[in-house]
């Protein structure tokens, strides 16, 4: 798991990245970014338009959260992400969004 200072929460930090961040789209799916040169945090949004299942949600979340985990020492610069998965997500193994995770987390860093 993702450690919890990693974990970005509140409204207001969620919209002041979807607003003003920079994006990356992979398959399944966005990430919006803002480099912050401070801290890293990070943001997982799987809506019930992805699947009204909340085990197949948590598990999208958790493959995402498991990428980015595995990623952490790479980062440089403190870097704020929010990840935004898309329809594609569900039909996925874990290891197949870990593996887009780091990818794509590669091409922001």
């Amino acid at each position: 798991m993702l450690a919890g200072k990693f974990i970005l929460t509140g409204k207001k930090e969620f919209a002041k990245i979807k607003e003003s961040g920079r994006l990356v789209q992979s398959e399944s799916f966005g990430v919006s970014y803002i480099k912050t040169g401070s801290q890293l945090k990070f943001g997982f949004i799987v809506s019930n338009k992805i699947s009204n299942s909340a085990v197949k949600r948590n598990k999208i979340k958790r493959a995402l959260k498991d990428g980015v985990r595995d990623f952490l020492s790479e980062f440089k610069t403190g870097i704020t992400l929010v990840f935004f998965a898309k329809p594609k997500a569900t039909l996925l193994t874990r290891l197949q969004i870990i593996n887009e995770v780091k990818y794509v987390l590669a091409k922001i860093n």
